[in-house]
């Protein structure tokens, strides 16, 4: 059995930046238990693009939530990158950088530019994100295809 020490060094850093790529890989493909399992049954929400205040949300409503707005488009593509990933006893602490394109259904394109600030603990032998803090730096303009 390896020390939490050994674990640090021999993948959880992966672990976690796989879990936060995969909650948006997730949600893209219409996978809702998927991008569920990356999250803790409460988890803080801090859009400021978003409808919310931050808040801590029960994460099933939250995805019945996004269920109901990614009925909305046809297709939709989060390019997530530039970690910064920091761990200590179980905590970890992840930066990211993430681009949003979404093409609803009348074929309209909304991108969005900003970063993730999350928080994730270790539990249950998996990362999950129990803080997610999104920033928009830039949304372009809708435009057709």
């Amino acid at each position: 059995m390896f020390s939490y020490e050994a674990r640090i060094s021999s993948g959880d850093r992966d672990e976690v930046m796989q879990t936060v790529i995969l909650a948006g890989r997730a949600a893209d493909r219409g996978d809702w238990v998927g991008c569920r399992n990356c999250f803790t049954e409460e988890v803080f929400l801090d859009h400021d693009s978003g409808g919310h205040l931050p808040s801590n949300r029960r994460m099933d409503d939250v995805i019945d939530e996004w269920r109901t707005l990614f009925q909305s488009y046809s297709q939709s593509l989060h390019l997530i990158c530039s970690f910064e990933i920091e761990i200590q006893a179980g905590e970890a602490e992840c930066s990211s950088l993430v681009q949003s394109l979404h093409i609803d259904t009348s074929g309209q394109i909304l991108q969005s530019f900003g970063s993730y600030r999350d928080a994730l603990i270790f539990n249950g032998g998996t990362w999950k994100i129990s803080r997610r803090i999104y920033r928009e730096v830039a949304r372009l303009p809708m435009q057709s295809i």
